[in-house]
């Protein structure tokens, strides 16, 4: 019963290796033509091979193979993986044959054009010798050994070519990627640098506070820092800044640095705080689109100088919960801003405290 299902399923990958020739080694395509030809090998050569794997692991079982290894389930994982490897190089032999040289793998070169028509017709007579034969009906083992050892050792080795040549140029791409952003990020560095030797500290003082902020580049930060703090009015400007148009430049920059005198900034920082609600809510009703993680960045300014100047005479908390209140501004879609569970927990934690 066993060899019934093992000759079917050879007898049907023979019928699917006789459509091979109409549809492998296409001439020279382009676009969807190249695709469809592409999809149309995969069509017929993954079931033939699942039927050749088939009749292998029929002939397997009667112990055909057993010259491979005595064992039974590492005789049938080498015929699954080996079989595998025959798809994909008689796959790249049909479909890839007439692509650019450069576009196909080095280790896939060697088989282009032949090896979808030898690799399943070699198979497809070792398993047919295999289910219905055995060497003491005159078939030396050598008529098995040979070539199904050479097709699966050959199939074997261009795969794992293929890996490595994957990993290498992923690799590659990697490096690549990586230096040109660092290279990118110099250019950057470079501009800052530029534009903060040439910015006034009194009169671009707008435009200096956010070069300063923690996330630039150290160098960055340490040359625009040293240029705010040459302000010699430094901490009335910040005043000014906070309480109108500057107020989130000042924010980012006493994220990052302090005041000469911090508790003079509590007021103004308050109303850098209500300008920032205003600023949401304003983009509540005028954005098309709000996402769930939008004004994450606002809320850690927010609650940073809150923090950094909550500890003076001057009640911040109402302050944030205008923010909070911001949040909740009616629009159709009413999206849940996910920032806003942080804020209520730091509200909840400040409220406690009082």
């Amino acid at each position: 019963m066993i060899n019934i299902l093992g000759n079917i399923s050879l007898g049907l990958a023979a019928v699917l290796y006789l459509f091979l020739p109409f549809i492998a080694n296409p001439g020279p395509g382009r676009g969807e033509s190249t695709m469809g030809t592409a999809f149309g090998i995969a069509f017929v050569l993954i079931p033939l091979w699942l039927f050749l794997a088939t009749g292998l692991c029929v002939a397997a079982f009667n112990g055909g193979l057993d010259w491979i290894t005595d064992s039974r389930g590492l005789q049938y994982l080498l015929i699954v993986v080996t079989c595998l490897s025959l798809l994909v190089v008689t796959w790249m032999s049909g479909a890839i044959s007439n692509e650019p040289s450069d576009q196909v793998p080095w280790a896939a070169k060697p088989f282009l054009h032949w090896a979808i028509y030898v690799f399943p017709i070699v198979v497809l007579v070792v398993a047919v010798l295999a289910v219905n034969g055995s060497s003491k009906d005159g078939y030396s083992p050598l008529v098995l050994r040979v070539p199904l050892g050479v097709v699966g050792a050959a199939s074997l080795l261009a795969c794992a070519g293929m890996l490595g040549q994957w990993f290498l140029s992923s690799q590659e791409m990697h490096a690549k990627q990586v230096e040109g952003l660092i290279s990118r990020e110099d250019a950057l560095k470079r501009e800052d640098l530029v534009l903060i030797d040439a910015l006034d500290a009194v009169n671009d003082l707008g435009r200096l506070l956010p070069l300063g902020n923690r996330y630039k580049d150290m160098e960055v930060r340490a040359r625009a820092i040293a240029k705010i703090r040459s302000n010699p009015k430094l901490e009335e400007d910040l005043a000014s800044m906070l309480s109108g148009r500057w107020s989130v430049e000042a924010l980012i920059y006493l994220d990052a640095e302090d005041a000469p005198d911090n508790s003079k900034l509590a007021g103004p920082v308050r109303d850098a705080i209500v300008n920032t609600a205003t600023f949401v809510r304003s983009l509540m009703h005028t954005e098309t689109t709000i996402r769930p993680q939008d004004f994450e960045w606002e809320t850690r300014l927010v609650l940073s100088a809150a923090d950094k100047f909550g500890g003076y005479d001057v009640d911040l908390v109402p302050a944030v919960q205008e923010f909070r209140g911001a949040f909740d501004e009616p629009r159709r879609d009413s999206p849940k801003i996910e920032a806003a569970a942080t804020v209520d927990r730091w509200l909840a934690k400040a409220v406690k405290q009082k």
